[in-house]
């Protein structure tokens, strides 16, 4: 009974070891996904601003809208009337200059949002440089400066958080294979035993694996389970982090994860296994 119990309680503790491993995987796995979608996300709010000339024709507006659509660059475009531009400047400065001038200083203009990956500062020049022949425009303009402090925080914050994805995955395979040595040390004699009465190496490996598989897939059901409750609870506490949440991302993530816990600690108890088949008998009691 006490032999029943103290295997029962080496299993329940390898399961626990190994899921909390692959769950702070998983957390580190989730925050490189998630910080990916909010760099795309921050790269497509920085705006292109064309300024159109003065008593432009409405049908030369919507034609040079359509260009700007066409082109691959772009994700989205807006028309913007001078009453919309003037709202805007009221709401971000607090000052109503309209009622102090009399009239709207402001020209038509058209907000342009580029896709991420052309969100940089020699992409938007060429951009910024075609449009500036278009007939019907005065000006184009978009911030440099943040363009380019966005783009060298988002590749700094990628290098670091990819280390750490890779530290933790070393460290989780190390860790894992500890957990599934130390289990499969626990029950050395019993290996031992089973040589003894004649039971071949390849006998004697399938349960030892057959264990670890079910321990991997319990591992990493369980990291699953604690991830997933997780960041419900951050999705909760933080509702803008829903914009950047991919579904898709996440369930291959889960996928990689019980794939890691199984793969892991499968091939740790089978060379664990390996060593103690093939240990001296006097080595076997030091």
């Amino acid at each position: 009974m006490a032999i029943h119990t103290r295997y029962g309680t080496n299993f329940i503790s390898s399961i626990l070891s190994i899921g909390l491993v692959l769950f702070l995987l998983g957390l580190i796995g989730t925050i490189v996904i998630h910080g990916n979608q909010l760099a795309k996300h921050v790269k497509e709010n920085i705006m292109v601003t064309v300024m159109l000339q003065e008593n432009t024709k409405e049908a030369d507006m919507f034609s040079l809208q359509k260009i700007i659509d066409t082109n691959p660059m772009v994700l989205s475009s807006l028309l913007v009337t001078p009453d919309e531009a003037a709202k805007r400047l009221i709401s971000d400065t607090g000052e109503d200059f309209i009622s102090f001038l009399g009239y709207i200083p402001l020209p038509h203009s058209i907000d342009v949002h580029v896709k991420s990956d052309f969100a940089n500062r020699q992409s938007l020049e060429e951009f910024v440089s075609t449009l500036k022949h278009q007939p019907v425009v005065k000006d184009v303009y978009y911030d440099k400066d943040l363009t380019d402090v966005i783009n060298d925080n988002i590749a700094r914050i990628s290098v670091i958080l990819s280390s750490i994805a890779l530290l933790l995955l070393l460290i989780s395979i190390v860790l894992i294979n500890n957990t599934m040595r130390l289990h499969i040390y626990s029950k050395r004699f019993l290996i031992k035993s089973m040589l003894l009465v004649g039971a071949s190496h390849s006998f004697i490996r399938k349960p030892f694996i057959r264990r670890g598989f079910w321990i991997g897939i319990a591992g990493s059901l369980l990291a699953i389970t604690i991830l997933i409750l997780s960041i419900g609870f951050f999705r909760n506490q933080i509702p803008d982090l829903s914009e950047v949440f991919v579904l898709d991302y996440f369930v291959i993530l889960l996928a990689l994860i019980i794939l890691s816990g199984i793969l892991i600690s499968v091939l740790s108890s089978a060379i664990a296994v390996r060593k103690y088949v093939r240990l001296d008998q006097d080595i076997l009691y030091k």
